[in-house]
């Protein structure tokens, strides 16, 4: 039976006197915490972007409040009771906490979803959590407002505590030139992040460059990418990664759809990275890397051949 207002009322004062009683108060030490990170992104500018791993450390917000998982299920960010079951809507998407966000230790935006190169729309960029105190968050929100009832209560009564706690950190878009991302960080060094702080490569590299999105894999362009200095073949690449290629931008290319569990190739101008999918020799990140070798450049189809000065048979000069 659905519970009267009244009774629902009752029902979460209840569990919260009850709480009170029985457990201690947990959330101390780490809204402490939080306070201090507060007051040290408040000095310099409240609209700052938080560092990931410090957010989720102090439980200023709980992995999957915000836009944590919106490829997974296009919200704006689940309650703390739906969060704490993430691969029950989830799916692969709820491996990008555990592996990637908890220990990005950064300040850098993410990218909103792995999207193709050229989205237009608000998910192609990137965002961040910042303090409540920031009002220019550009479309994003406080996660205050995201309202709690007599379930949360309840949940949080009989699991955890935590778990009806309402967030008071907001998250913001960041804007290109304002505010820091990992897409403006060279491969390399994005890379060497990747491997120092033990992060899932697959799901960094996806955080940081925009995609081939479904639109093409690698098996299909790969005989093109070998010949790319060719001007005819370079013609029937992409257009969305001859742009990339011409403007010096990296961009990830899957090897087979959903690229959870297969390779991936990371391109910047003429350049690639191979990411083999290798949690037995790469367990850190699950992936082995290596520069995918230059081929030697040819001349241009149109190019005429250059004839040579020397005749074809030396021993037919002598006749």
């Amino acid at each position: 039976l659905k519970p009267s207002s009244a009774s629902s009322w009752a029902l979460g004062a209840q569990a919260m006197a009850l709480a009170g009683a029985i457990r201690p108060p947990r959330a101390a030490p780490l809204a402490a915490a939080a306070l201090q990170i507060f007051a040290l992104a408040n000095a310099k500018d409240p609209c700052a972007c938080l560092n990931w791993k410090e957010v989720y450390k102090s439980d200023m917000a709980m992995c999957g409040e915000s836009l944590e998982y919106y490829v997974a299920g296009w919200s704006l960010g689940f309650k703390r009771r739906e969060v704490v079951n993430a691969f029950a809507f989830a799916g692969n998407e709820a491996q990008m906490c555990g592996d990637f966000y908890k220990k990005l230790d950064s300040d850098r935006c993410v990218n909103v979803g792995p999207f193709a190169r050229g989205t237009s729309e608000w998910w192609g960029g990137s965002w961040c959590y910042v303090s409540n105190e920031c009002n220019d968050l550009y479309g994003g929100r406080r996660l205050s407002e995201t309202t709690s009832d007599w379930k949360d209560w309840l949940v949080s009564f009989v699991n955890d505590a935590r778990l009806s706690k309402i967030s008071e950190v907001s998250w913001k878009l960041c804007r290109p030139g304002k505010d820091p991302r990992l897409r403006d960080m060279e491969v390399e060094e994005l890379l060497t992040l990747c491997e120092r702080q033990g992060l899932s490569m697959r799901s960094c590299v996806k955080a940081a460059y925009s995609g081939s999105w479904m639109h093409f894999y690698w098996p299909q362009i790969h005989w093109m990418w070998e010949r790319r200095y060719e001007p005819d073949i370079f013609g029937q690449l992409p257009e969305i990664l001859r742009d990339a290629m011409q403007k010096e931008e990296a961009m990830v290319v899957d090897t087979a759809g959903g690229g959870w569990y297969s390779d991936l190739v990371v391109s910047r101008g003429y350049d690639a990275f191979y990411l083999q999918y290798n949690p037995k020799d790469c367990p850190a990140t699950q992936y082995c890397r290596s520069m995918i070798e230059p081929p030697q450049q040819t001349p241009a189809a149109s190019d005429p051949p250059q004839e040579s000065s020397a005749p074809a048979n030396p021993a037919h000069a002598e006749l």
